[in-house]
């Protein structure tokens, strides 16, 4: 919301009821709004004020707009395409040291909290992203490996964490590394298993150690990946 709502203008106050219409009637990300006469009726504001107010929630990636079909819960949920500025860093291979570290410090403990919390639906769908022998290893990481990391997010029941990690790893995926780790992905594929096999056991103790064994895999991996590359420059 704005800071001083007696100066917001109508499509800002209209942005801010649709925020609200969204959390009340738990919008799931992807589902889509009323129309923008509904909209107007059940706001008691113009269709020009919901129109704008659309378009302002768009800017701020709540909304996107599919022509021919309506108007969508983005999934970006409202989070800026680098809102932790990690395009600004310009020594990749600290970055992503960086990175590790703090996934160290969070993610053993998320996927505890996913072993405790995670329901019989999200166990399945965190199933979906382990590695199918029919995809390549360049597929399975561009594709399943962020999708597993954020539904453990997910299930751990913390939304800030889910939220840091979906900028994190959208950012990340746009960096080189991803590819070059991709030819590695028996070794994530054989740890992803792990985890998961502890989550859906529901063995909080067993998700923590698995998730930092595999994050400390990775970690070696990065570390001697990068010393490569520095000696055969």
């Amino acid at each position: 919301m704005s800071a001083n709502i007696s100066q917001q203008t109508l499509p800002q106050k209209a942005a801010d009821d649709i925020i609200r219409l969204i959390q009340i009637e738990n919008y799931a990300t992807g589902a889509k709004l009323p129309n923008e006469y509904d909209l107007s009726r059940m706001l008691n504001v113009s269709r020009n004020t919901v129109r704008e107010a659309i378009k302002l929630l768009v800017s701020r990636n709540v909304l996107e707009v599919r022509r021919g079909a309506g108007t969508f819960v983005s999934a970006k949920q409202g989070l800026g395409d680098d809102p932790l500025g990690l395009s600004m860093i310009a020594d990749k291979k600290q970055l992503w040291s960086d990175i590790l570290h703090l996934q160290l410090l969070i993610e053993p403990r998320s996927a505890a909290l996913a072993a405790q919390y995670a329901a019989a639906d999200e166990i399945r769908q965190l199933q979906l992203f382990l590695p199918d022998s029919k995809n390549s290893a360049e597929q399975f990481y561009s594709h399943n490996d962020v999708a597993f990391h954020l539904q453990i997010a997910c299930c751990s029941r913390n939304l800030v964490v889910h939220n840091i990690y979906t900028a994190l790893y959208n950012k990340l995926m746009q960096t080189e590394v991803p590819d070059i780790i991709a030819a590695d992905s028996p070794f994530i594929a054989c740890d992803h298993h792990k985890i998961y096999d502890a989550i859906a056991n529901h063995n909080a103790c067993a998700a923590h150690d698995a998730m930092q064994a595999h994050l400390l895999h990775l970690q070696e991996y990065l570390e001697k990946l990068f010393l490569h590359i520095a000696e055969t420059r």
